[in-house]
């Protein structure tokens, strides 16, 4: 499946014009005296020039194109849904288009268009999971509660089970699941195991680990599933990141350093917190800009972390707003960001960051930046001309 040439104007029918603009977008972070620096906010007029471009690509088929476009002007105003609403149509993958359309709905949960985007996508990455485990053509069956529906569902309606891996964010966090029922399957999959060990069950066992947060024994069934199918890389990248939030039986030694990490997905709260906290490190968590600033102020950690796109303040914003206080001006701040772009390195150059790191990231990787910019804020070096691993900036 490929979102991005089948998703631009599936669910956009092509009725939103480019000069539209909600009533939201009025409240830009601009006209907030706190982040009107130079060298920050880019005109409006700029923004509404790469909006439009940006769906004009769209429509033309430039996909590509589309997304650099929409990339930029989301960026420059985060609180526009007809930006994240393109944006999810020229995504470059359903997991991608789902976390641009649930930014739609925090803008304005009654978008028509974005609820009518999430059906299309659920029944893409349903159409994806179906090919994985085939099921009979007529009605289907939860694999675990066993019960009967007239076609597949993502989240199981009895047992409440989340029966794929593409949102990982909702199985390790589902609080909806009737865990009696699943220990129950837990053993009939065992049991059919015994008799016979194939990929689905080994896939579907896993699953239901993971429904009741048991992450290690989800984990050694999802590699016994790999070995029927090991060039699955779906399944490849999903194991390393379950590897990562993996149980261990030593608690953290907390040495007296603090970072705060700011990020919109508990997935990567998580898995920064566990990989730091097993290097010594006092970890901190905020899920939005709003709350990092708060926690900034009240902790005064050693080190902030910053995902760029966060609803009600995104890093940049918070980033300069840590800068140009004296209290917070000497935290070194390193900023996250899936996208390796110069405009995006440049924008965190102008607002103060120290540091630059691509997700998805190796554990190895941010215990060393992390390591680095500590210790330079020892040495007293805060500024980002100084000293950084070969990556940053």
């Amino acid at each position: 499946m490929n979102l991005r040439t089948e998703g631009v104007g599936k669910f956009l029918n092509n009725e939103i014009k480019p000069g539209w603009k909600d009533n939201k977008a009025r409240r830009d972070f601009r006209y907030h005296p706190l982040y009107r620096k130079r060298n920050l906010v880019l005109s409006e007029d700029t923004f509404h020039v790469l909006l439009k471009e940006g769906i004009a690509a769209a429509k033309g088929g430039s996909i590509s194109r589309a997304y650099q476009l929409l990339q930029k002007a989301t960026n420059i105003n985060p609180d526009n849904e007809l930006g994240w609403l393109w944006l999810a149509g020229v995504s470059k993958s359903p997991q991608e288009s789902l976390k641009y359309l649930k930014r739609v709905l925090a803008i304005n949960p009654d978008n028509e268009h974005a609820i009518s985007g999430l059906k299309w996508v659920h029944a893409k990455m349903a159409e994806v999971q179906e090919k994985q485990e085939p099921e009979k053509k007529s009605g289907w069956n939860c694999p675990l509660c066993l019960t009967s529906f007239p076609e597949q569902l993502p989240v199981c309606r009895s047992c409440g089970a989340v029966l794929t891996l593409s949102d990982m964010d909702a199985i390790l966090h589902n609080n909806g699941a009737n865990k009696p029922i699943i220990i129950e399957a837990i053993e009939r999959l065992n049991r059919e195991i015994e008799n016979k060990s194939q990929f689905h069950t080994h896939y579907i066992l896993a699953l239901a680990y993971l429904n009741i947060n048991q992450i290690n024994d989800g984990i050694m069934q999802l590699r016994k599933a790999l070995a029927y199918q090991p060039e699955d890389h779906f399944l490849k990248t999903r194991i390393e990141e379950l590897s990562i939030l993996e149980p261990t039986d030593t608690e953290p030694v907390v040495q007296g350093k603090t970072v705060l990490a700011v990020d919109d997905s508990p997935i990567i709260r998580r898995l920064v917190k566990i990989t730091l906290e097993r290097e010594g490190y006092r970890i901190i968590t905020a899920a939005d800009g709003q709350e990092g600033l708060a926690k900034v102020i009240s902790e005064m950690p050693d080190l902030v972390m910053l995902d760029i796109s966060m609803p009600n303040m995104n890093g940049y914003q918070l980033c300069e707003t840590i800068k140009t206080n004296q209290l917070t001006a000497n935290i070194p701040v390193i900023m996250l960001s899936g996208r390796d772009e110069a405009a995006d390195r440049e924008m965190g150059r102008k607002v103060g960051s120290s540091g630059y790191i691509i997700k998805p990231f190796e554990p190895d990787e941010l215990v060393m930046y992390v390591r680095t910019y500590i210790n330079h804020a020892d040495d007293g070096e805060t500024e980002n001309s100084g000293a950084s691993p070969g990556m940053i900036m």
